[in-house]
């Protein structure tokens, strides 16, 4: 009997031996499994939020741009029409001017200045115990000659 009670007690200790590494193997397998659902909830979740927080994000600086722009369009767009206005204006003084002035008004542009070679033909001095001018023919026609304006271009009057 004392051997059928020890062989009980051997296979006790074995059996609880292999119910203790049950439970450790399954309370591992246990940790291995929340572990990897842990890893996968997190980057599911992840990539939930970096989604979502990109796509706020991605709107609130669309809506600003899209905001500071239209403030610039609409700021442009006042600018041009106060400078038309002032073109408006002054094309409407000038036409008033020339329109008093006797002058005809035309769009079309004419040219009335010419710049050109010539040489200097005339020569004069003055006087200064009289006021007698001295105006004389210039005689030395050298290849070096001056430019000078003899008028001007306008589109305004003829």
């Amino acid at each position: 009997m004392r051997n059928s009670a020890v062989m009980q007690q051997m296979i006790e200790t074995a059996l609880e031996a292999e119910r203790e590494q049950h439970r450790v193997q399954s309370a591992r397998e246990r940790e291995e499994i929340a572990a990897q659902v842990t890893e996968e909830v997190t980057a599911r979740v992840t990539d939930e939020v970096t989604a979502r927080v990109t796509s706020q994000v991605t709107n609130e600086i669309t809506a600003r741009v899209t905001a500071q722009v239209s403030t610039q369009m609409a700021e442009m767009q006042a600018q041009m029409a106060a400078q038309s206005q002032m073109m408006q204006e002054y094309d409407a003084k000038m036409r008033h001017f020339v329109e008093g002035s006797g002058r005809v008004v035309t769009s079309e542009p004419e040219v009335t200045s010419v710049m050109a070679p010539a040489p200097i033909i005339y020569r004069s001095s003055i006087d200064s115990r009289s006021d007698e001018a001295n105006v004389q023919l210039a005689d030395d026609r050298s290849d070096k000659q001056p430019w000078i304006s003899v008028g001007h271009k306008t589109t305004t009057s003829k």
